[in-house]
């Protein structure tokens, strides 16, 4: 069971990203043969008792909290201390208890997942609740609705060196 913790502002404008990074590690494990469930506390907008309550109820053998969204240091600083209550209050019922993301150093002692792919496969959306995202208001300004939405990588291990890619003004690299 990979999960997505909720620590979003519950404002209408607020937008609801799809957590890409689990979907591609979800995308792996189908790829291995393994069964994925996918719990987004974040998009289902559930308490940590709710988050809690779901990820006993689903019968899971492996739990993966996956503290990263799409924009690494933005989305998934807020989340560590969310992530850090339910490893915590999970931490009896599970052997197979695993926090990964962005922030490994943060996590201290606590089982870390670290997670390379080593491919690239297509995204499973399906994994998702794609009804529940909603776009930024700002990429509506234009009148267009905010859902449904998805949001992509366009440059996660990019081989090109495009002129327009902000990518090298960024990080002045691929």
């Amino acid at each position: 069971l990979f999960v997505n913790p909720n620590n979003r502002n519950p404002l209408p404008l607020a937008a609801v990203e799809p957590p890409l990074w689990l979907s591609l590690m979800g995308s792996h494990y189908l790829e291995d043969g393994k069964d994925v469930q996918v719990l987004d506390a974040e998009a289902e907008n559930l308490s940590l008792a709710q988050t809690v309550a779901s990820i006993l109820v689903s019968k899971a053998t492996e739990v993966i909290l996956v503290v990263m969204g799409n924009n690494p240091s933005v989305s998934s600083t807020p989340k560590m201390p969310v992530a850090n209550a339910l490893f915590e209050t999970l931490s009896p019922h599970y052997s197979r208890l695993w926090l990964t993301g962005m922030h490994p150093m943060a996590i201290g002692s606590k089982s870390v997942l670290n997670w390379s792919p080593t491919k690239c496969l297509p995204l499973h959306w399906e994994l998702l609740p794609m009804h529940l995202y909603r776009a930024h208001n700002w990429h509506c300004l234009d009148g267009s609705p905010r859902q449904p939405y998805a949001s992509i990588y366009t440059s996660l291990g990019c081989p090109f060196d495009c002129y327009y890619c902000n990518i090298h003004t960024l990080y002045k690299d691929r």
